[in-house]
């Protein structure tokens, strides 16, 4: 196996487990040691998003915390 260059994208999955009993695997991206996965993921799980006017950062609420 070899090491990843700087910049270069790892596609990876993920397994998250809810408290009511779901579970499930989705894919997520690794760039620049930063893990990437879908938004509509926290979504499902409760958490309002709302994003910034450009789209790129988003702002998760729900469980008591922000």
């Amino acid at each position: 196996m070899r090491g990843l260059i700087e910049g270069e994208t790892l596609i990876a999955y993920f397994t998250f487990i809810m408290d009511g009993g779901g579970k499930g695997t989705s894919a997520a991206l690794v760039k620049d040691g930063i893990t990437y996965v879908s938004a509509s993921h926290w979504e499902a799980a409760g958490l309002k998003i709302v994003w910034d006017k450009s789209h790129q950062r988003a702002e998760f609420t729900g469980w008591g915390k922000k």
